[in-house]
């Protein structure tokens, strides 16, 4: 992964950076959009169903087909956990493309838009909190100093690039289930919380929507202690805003509380033994690579400033998603909502990386994604020809009576 800075830095200010003139680079858009697109449709297009969106898609046909409750669903008469919004909006989806599109694809076709959101929502998010004062770098003593939209821009497409090579994301992030939505009701509210200082109302309800779409998906929990970690690590620094900020909070928390109430409290968490904090670092450094080294050593290069505006709110809400995840043992659903605040915090860490730094990120991107083409490679021709014989049993394994063939 390429950083959009360049490597001609002085040496700055712990608490921010200092940039040479002509330091941010500045990504194609075109590039990017297609960049997004690559990793976003083949994950939903031109595949079977997976264990998880399988289940998902059954009680959503099931639905469309009025065979079964749209707030009291079942499948083989047992109830069906989620929550609401993602079986409804995969519902609506089939009733109204699904004659178009044929129902799989059209029940596929929300959680597409909701992972394309949640780039979207994060790519803009960090460019906010960016342009904020205490982000932007030390002005240069020569030259003319950097355009603050410029290098939030550079900012955000370091964020979006992190979070597309997440490794937690290239897996529960192509299922057509709650996760996907739930994923993009955190980057919806991290961008309400980027626009809090210029555009409080317009904040709010970004922040309130995003809540009422965690508790509208069994995640009515997260969404209340969400709602009462913003209100400690925001309240007090923002006058105009409290009152927009207040609104948003009691929305959310209020949402959160009704739907837990309507769905049985769907909470289930415990104190975590020795085991379970192993798989805990085991899971989630493998989940969040590469964003968390990213986001632990911006964290350090900006340590006093940690309580700025473009700092906290980010950091908040990935400590809660990760100690909810450790409290519900190492659950990688919880995890997947770690990914967008870790993403902004390693954009962060990208314009005070070193020449070394930088240069050891895209050597073990070479690395990593070489050693990645070359497994597909070798599982190719195992299945093809048989060889290598390991690879070719496990096959044999796993699908037992698969033949492999190239006719269409």
């Amino acid at each position: 992964m390429s950083s959009p800075f360049s490597h001609g830095q002085t040496r700055r200010p712990p608490a921010r950076p200092s940039l040479q003139p002509g330091a941010v680079g500045k990504l194609s858009r075109p590039l990017l959009l297609l960049l997004c697109a690559a990793y976003l449709l083949p994950g939903f297009i031109g595949r079977d169903p997976w264990r998880t969106d399988g289940l998902s898609f059954a009680v959503m046909w099931q639905m469309a087909q009025g065979l079964t409750s749209w707030f009291h669903p079942t499948l083989y008469g047992q109830a069906v956990s989620g929550g609401w919004l993602a079986h409804w909006l995969g519902a609506g989806s089939i009733q109204l493309l699904g004659s178009w599109l044929g129902p799989v694809l059209a029940s596929r076709l929300p959680f597409m838009l909701a992972l394309a959101a949640s780039m979207s929502l994060t790519w803009y998010a960090a460019f906010h909190f960016a342009r904020h004062d205490d982000a932007q770098p030390v002005r240069p003593a020569f030259g003319p100093p950097i355009a603050p939209n410029d290098y939030a821009r550079a900012i955000a497409d370091g964020v979006l690039l992190t979070l597309l090579a997440t490794l937690g994301l290239l897996g529960r992030g192509h299922e057509a289930s709650t996760q996907v939505v739930q994923l993009a009701a955190v980057s919806g509210v991290l961008l309400g919380v980027s626009l809090l200082p210029r555009k409080p109302w317009k904040s709010a309800s970004l922040i309130a929507t995003g809540l009422l779409c965690l508790a509208l998906t069994a995640a009515g929990w997260f969404a209340l202690l969400l709602s009462f970690t913003l209100g400690l690590v925001l309240w007090g620094s923002l006058r105009r805003a409290n009152w927009a900020l207040m609104l948003a909070l009691a929305i959310g928390a209020l949402s959160a509380l009704w739907a837990e109430s309507q769905m049985g409290w769907m909470l289930r968490g415990k104190w975590p033994d020795l085991d379970t904090l192993a798989n805990f670092f085991r899971i989630g450094l493998w989940f969040t690579w590469p964003a968390w080294p990213l986001a632990a050593w911006g964290l350090w290069r900006w340590r006093e400033s940690l309580m700025a505006w473009h700092l906290r709110p980010a950091w908040a809400l990935a400590a809660l998603a990760l100690l909810s995840a450790l409290a519900l043992g190492n659950n990688d659903k919880v995890f997947l909502l770690a990914l967008p605040p870790l993403a902004i915090l390693s954009g962060f860490a990208l314009p005070v990386l070193r020449r070394a730094g930088l240069a050891a990120i895209d050597w073990f991107a070479v690395l990593f994604y070489s050693l990645l083409a070359l497994v597909v490679w070798v599982m190719w021709l195992a299945m093809f020809i048989g060889w290598p014989a390991k690879p070719a049993a496990n096959i044999a394994r796993l699908a037992p009576g698969f033949q492999f063939s190239l006719d269409p």
